[in-house]
């Protein structure tokens, strides 16, 4: 049982440790810190980065993950919005109004064009809408629009043109406020003003006549979608991405790209962690053997490893994560202009989920006392003498023989693993791979 006492004992064996040796104790926690900036940093843009592809992907081909239109198509009122987005497992939802309209003769080369109406703070939230020049529309708007670089070309429009439309009433002058790097769909032409302004437009009050979801990533669709369907009438179409389609996959393949990234950075930064401690638990076997031959127990001496380990793991998973947010910053500032100019999609701003938290929390201290348990385990059992050697003696060999073995053995595993071709083994393969190079490292480490 472990009383008041020895534990200020422990703590102060264990503080008298890290401040007497100032440079170690920086190093060791500086390793921290990094292995947790990875994890916390990618995995907080990962999500962020998953979406904006997704987004992109579906923008490229004209598709949304979920859509509801009237079986009529008429319009009908936006109360369905709410019942979509209050929906388990949707990210965003967002309404539309849509009609093509007939443009004077002879004064474009265009005859018709699809009037979008939508609403600017929520539709991006869906679809990508990647900006070439100008800007998008604002909440608030009311005679601007958007349309894409190709379309402004043939209707001879640029930034800061006006642009006439028919209306119920006459006509209204837009003014074109941003040029859009959008696709144009074989014989359609979109304009995009905001949806109070179409809905004026059109004289249809507050009415839609599209709703667009997106789904979140780790929710399952075809759930969502029945939940979907039991909300709403059956007068309704609710149209799907569905799973078996090519573009379905793609988009299953980049997440899988997304999330190796993750997976990477949290054997990466378990390596460093763990390996350190092992380093630093292996050269202070002259320091136990000390303790011990003034008295120490064994206890005494696995408390002020288990101490000390969780001192730097909090000072480390602290640091690391302040250090996560300045590598999010750095990573906008440097990727964000490459993804604009190469694939004409923009990255929003990361999420740090709970679930990052507790893994950034979990790995830093959780894996820095796991990392200096069982080398300390191993240190309390070596007799005064033993531990006062200059070498490493048979004691240590003995026991750490097996660890290079597993090692080994977890790295061809691995291997075998990936010649499967099948992508949920290749990404067990990869961590399997991982932890036996830690394992046979440590290993030849101590034996070193």
């Amino acid at each position: 049982m472990i009383t008041m006492s020895s534990f200020r004992l422990q703590f102060s064996l264990a503080s008298r440790y890290l401040a007497r040796r100032k440079l170690r104790t920086f190093l060791t926690t500086l390793a921290i810190i990094f292995g947790v900036m990875i994890i916390f940093g990618l995995n907080g843009y990962l999500p962020t980065f998953i979406t904006a592809f997704k987004q992109n992907m579906l923008a490229s081909a004209g598709k949304v993950d979920l859509s509801v239109t009237s079986k009529t198509g008429g319009v009908f009122a936006p109360d369905i919005v709410k019942k979509v987005r209050e929906t388990d497992g949707v990210a965003a939802a967002t309404p539309y109004l849509r009609r093509t309209i007939v443009l004077p003769a002879g004064k474009y080369d265009v005859s018709t064009i699809t009037v979008v109406g939508l609403e600017p703070k929520t539709v991006r939230d869906v679809r990508n809408y990647p900006l070439e020049e100008g800007r998008f529309l604002r909440e608030g708007d009311q005679r601007l629009l958007n349309l894409s670089v190709n379309l402004a070309k043939r209707l001879k429009l640029d930034v800061g043109d006006t642009f006439t439309v028919p209306s119920v009433s006459g006509t209204i002058r837009f003014r074109v406020a941003g040029l859009l790097s959008l696709p144009d769909l074989p014989g359609v032409g979109e304009i995009f003003v905001p949806l109070k302004t179409a809905q004026t437009l059109f004289g249809e009050g507050d009415r839609i006549n599209l709703v667009e979801a997106s789904v979140k990533p780790n929710a399952d669709r075809s759930v969502v979608k029945q939940a979907i369907k039991s909300k709403i009438d059956t007068v309704f179409r609710l149209g799907a991405l569905e799973t078996g389609t090519q573009l379905f996959a793609s988009i299953k393949i980049g997440q899988f790209a997304m999330n190796m990234f993750g997976v990477f950075a949290l054997v990466i930064g378990g390596f460093i962690i763990l390996n350190t401690f092992r380093t630093v638990v292996a050269e202070r076997r002259h320091d136990i053997g000390i303790l011990r031959a003034i008295g120490a127990s064994r206890a005494t001496i696995l408390g002020s490893f288990l101490v000390e380990s969780l001192i730097q793991g909090i000072l480390g998973s602290l640091g690391g994560m302040i250090a996560g947010y300045g590598l999010t910053a750095g990573l906008a500032l440097i990727v964000n202009p490459i993804i604009k100019e190469f694939m004409r999609f923009s990255l929003g701003r990361p999420v740090f989920t709970p679930n990052i938290y507790a893994l950034a929390i979990s790995l830093g201290v959780g894996v820095s006392v796991l990392g200096g348990l069982y080398p300390a385990i191993i240190a309390t059992r070596i007799t005064p003498l033993e531990a006062l050697r200059p070498v490493v003696g048979k004691a240590y060999e003995r026991k750490l023989g097996w660890q290079g073995i597993l090692g080994i053995f977890l790295a061809v595993l691995a291997t075998l693993t990936l010649l499967t071709r099948n992508t949920g083994l290749a990404g067990l393969g990869v961590v399997l791979f991982f932890v036996g190079i830690v394992l046979s490292q440590a290993s030849f480490l101590l034996l070193d």
